[in-house]
């Protein structure tokens, strides 16, 4: 009796044993799966930045051995200053370096000082799109002209690095890239009439697109027009989810709290949680070579294509609601974007602050 009884309680040793082996090794690779996951995108994300120079480019390279390595610094450095001075950098820079930008407009700090603060990289990710923009026209080594104006302005020296750090050499080249600023502006406005993207080609593609998916979105429309609703569904919440160049359409059904309603019982006739009324569709198509300035350009007018989007989109769902007519839902019904401040009230067709659905008072 002894050795049966002790039997089943190895195996059951062994096979917990086995059992936290099998879990230990299922966290390691969701642990393994994440690390990766986590590195990819920091790839990613390095591959979209433009590095414009690195001091230790030049240090580390033909560098003359009589100079301080600081002299590496100095001719994007001044670069940088004029930058800042023009207010030419992106939002992540000035939040990242405000205080270094308060005494450089001071005079306090040189620009030269502030790149060596950030380890003497000078990239995109620092620059707003203007700046980026004329950046890659004038600053760069092989194609723009910066070396050779500084090179200009300072014709005594044997090599760019032999130019000292002194404000009354940064306002020697800060005057010249100011003229070369204006001439760059000046053209890029007589270009304007031959853009590649605007706002409204931009808007009227997207119109297209929608336009092409408006009978797949009214009949699904009117699919959840004669769906039973369980009873203890409160609202129902259709969010537009927008993705640079997808977008698609859910309906949620919602309880006053912000919960989403699931019924677990046997009825199939009955209805809760999801529908999807649009799966995931590009609604813009961008070719490869003209990323840069696609980005360039939304960056330039984001506020006033996103106000666009939303308004397109919305009427355009609102129009194919209404087209599908009979609305036999008893229910509140809203429309909004994912994360966005405001719904759409469909049955008292008004826009309202999006916290305001979630309660008994705003019935309909």
């Amino acid at each position: 009796m002894y050795k049966l009884k002790c039997i089943p309680f190895f195996v059951f040793i062994i096979l917990f044993l086995q059992g936290c082996e099998d879990s230990l090794n299922k966290k390691s690779s969701r642990e393994q799966e994440e690390t990766t996951l986590i590195e990819d995108i920091e790839k990613e994300e390095e591959a979209m930045i433009t590095v414009y120079d690195k001091a230790k480019w030049h240090y580390e390279g033909d560098f003359p051995s009589n100079l301080s390595e600081k002299q590496a610094f100095v001719h994007t450095g001044m670069y940088l200053g004029w930058i800042i001075e023009e207010n030419l950098y992106s939002k992540e820079f000035e939040e990242e370096a405000a205080q270094e930008i308060i005494k450089f407009k001071q005079k306090n700090m040189t620009g030269t000082e502030i790149y060596m603060e950030w380890d003497g990289v000078f990239a995109s990710d620092m620059l707003n799109a203007e700046g980026r923009a004329f950046t890659k026209d004038y600053f760069d080594f092989d194609k723009g002209t910066y070396l050779d104006d500084y090179e200009a302005i300072f014709p005594h020296i044997k090599s760019l690095y032999e130019v000292e750090d002194t404000w009354n050499n940064y306002e020697a080249i800060n005057t010249k890239i100011n003229e070369r600023f204006d001439t760059w502006k000046h053209t890029k406005e007589e270009n304007k009439g031959d853009k590649l993207f605007t706002v409204d080609s931009y808007i009227g593609s997207l119109k297209k697109t929608l336009e092409q998916n408006e009978d797949k979105l009214i009949n699904n429309i009117e699919k959840v027009h004669t769906f039973h609703y369980y009873k203890d569904i409160d609202l129902l919440d259709f969010e537009i989810f927008i993705q640079p160049f997808d977008l698609s359409i859910r309906m949620f059904s919602m309880d006053n709290e912000a919960n989403e309603i699931f019924y677990e019982g046997n009825n199939r006739a009955i209805f809760s949680g999801s529908y999807e009324l649009l799966e995931e569709f590009e609604y813009y198509e961008l070719a490869d070579e003209h990323s840069d300035e696609f980005w360039d350009f939304y960056e330039q007018n984001e506020e006033e294509i996103s106000a666009a989007e939303k308004e397109l989109i919305s009427n355009w769902f609102i129009s194919c609601w209404n087209k599908a007519g009979d609305n036999r839902i008893k229910l509140p019904v809203y429309l909004d974007f994912h994360d966005d401040i405001e719904s759409f009230d469909l049955k008292k067709n008004k826009w309202i602050d999006s916290e305001d659905k979630w309660s008994d008072e705003n019935g309909n």
